[in-house]
């Protein structure tokens, strides 16, 4: 073969031969055992109605109301504080987590009127074990040498690392991949949400309406599109971290006239009339995000997200009372702003 054959022949290779040698990283989940984190989650929301209106068999009902709501804005602050410990991982999966709450917290204000959940509060201080069951599928969840009420952990969730953003193989700098449409609970509300319901006839109708909520929120996800890039590693505090962004803009609807039936069913006194609920609920997020991920620790360095949002709200409620009937709608929107902020309180270290 002639020198200049081989000289075309090696041009023409190089691309494909470089492609090979391109160097993938490992992304994956894959804590020391008995290692141990304590990290603290900022969720902030602020929303204000920008529309609204209400009418009574057509006729609109007076406006204070309405003007009221447009007037104010609605805040929600929450924090959650907690010490994970990885006792054992497999397959880029918890096999055995502890986690205690250290502090938790959730406020809201509205207008002049703010109120602090104390309720939320009912996990500070307790571990949570999370231990995979194989036969399952799925994770038993109990109290781990402390005390509490059981319905407190059926919506928590064991990933509080943002593992559904991680890539299900190697990846180099520049490649992107989407978020499955089931994985994205944790990203919106990492490691779920302590809800309490109780074993009274009240504790139960709160529970199905929680699950009902839970439902119509999953299958709404299904219409959000997550897209993460990877933008190579680089040094954090003397930590080497890979820097995954994301990007969703997603829109979504719910009907929550079932929901609404049941609370109304819940809470109807003697005498009050059956109502007929029509409510259509339409939801839009669109924001962005930045996930360290602890290359070496194979677990979260941290996380900033924030999105604007808007929520678009149709109910209808119909009765006949005295034979007379009596048609509500309520028509409004809000707009308003999101922000995510996860970050480590303490380095990992081994036990």
């Amino acid at each position: 073969m002639k020198f200049s054959s081989l000289c075309l022949l090696a041009c023409a290779s190089a691309p494909l031969l470089f492609a090979f040698a391109l160097p993938a990283d490992d992304l994956s989940f894959h804590p020391a055992a008995n290692s141990d984190v304590s990290k603290t989650l900022k969720l902030n929301l602020e929303m204000n109605v920008t529309d609204a209106s209400m009418t009574m068999n057509g006729e609109p009902l007076p406006g204070e109301a309405v003007e009221s709501l447009k007037s104010n804005s609605l805040t929600v602050d929450m924090l959650v504080g907690v010490t994970e410990k990885y006792v054992s991982s497999k397959d880029g999966k918890p096999v055995e987590l502890l986690r205690t709450f250290d502090k938790m917290k959730l406020d809201s204000e509205f207008g002049e009127e703010s109120k602090e959940m104390e309720e939320f509060k009912e996990l500070e201080g307790k571990t949570v074990l999370f231990k995979w069951n194989e036969k399952d599928g799925a994770y038993d969840k109990s109290f781990h040498e402390s005390e509490g009420e059981k319905d407190l952990l059926k919506s928590l969730e064991v990933d509080m690392d943002l593992r559904c953003l991680l890539p299900d193989k190697r990846v180099a700098k520049g490649d992107t991949w989407e978020v499955p449409a089931e994985h994205l609970k944790t990203l919106f509300i990492p490691g779920g949400l302590a809800t309490k319901g109780g074993s009274d006839e009240a504790g139960a109708e709160f529970e199905k309406i929680q699950k009902n909520l839970e439902e119509q929120f999953s299958s709404a996800l299904k219409d959000f599109k997550v897209t993460c890039t990877y933008k190579g590693t680089k040094d954090e505090g003397g930590t080497t971290v890979a820097e995954i962004g994301l990007i969703f803009d997603g829109k979504a609807k719910m009907d929550l006239a079932s929901m609404l039936e049941d609370i109304f069913a819940a809470q109807k006194q003697e005498g009050m009339p059956d109502m007929d609920f029509k409510a259509a609920v339409g939801m839009g997020m669109k924001g962005d995000g930045t996930l360290l991920w602890d290359v070496a620790a194979g677990h979260m360095q941290n996380f900033e997200m924030s999105a604007t949002a808007n929520l678009d709200i149709d109910i209808t409620v119909h009765a006949e009372q005295v034979d007379q009937p009596i048609d509500v709608v309520m028509t409004g929107r809000a707009e308003g702003k999101m922000s995510w902020e996860f970050a480590p309180t303490t380095a990992a270290t081994k036990k």
